[in-house]
């Protein structure tokens, strides 16, 4: 199992073309998602020790920004994966 690739793929959904959204709708747009939610029912559903954080960074015109702080334990190794999201 390669952990950083996982995470990648879940938060690759949430790609936007020039930005990563924390919030994702299905293909009808009848259900929400949220990367938060999703990233830590990975971790919990493959017993991975992790921390997940969402941090407001800044507000801009016309949209916000937060910054999503991921850390987990892989081979006795503390990993972790940081990237801005914005909501517009």
């Amino acid at each position: 199992m390669d952990i950083r690739e996982d995470i990648q793929l879940i938060e690759n959904k949430y790609y936007k073309g020039g930005y990563y959204s924390q919030y994702r709708s299905d293909e009808e747009m009848e259900t929400e998602f949220d990367m938060e939610k999703e990233i830590i029912d990975y971790f919990e559903e493959n017993d991975i020790i992790y921390a997940v954080d969402i941090t407001d960074a800044f507000d801009s015109p016309g949209y916000d920004c937060s910054v999503i702080s991921i850390s987990w334990l892989e081979n006795g190794e503390i990993e972790t994966d940081n990237f801005l999201l914005e909501v517009r």
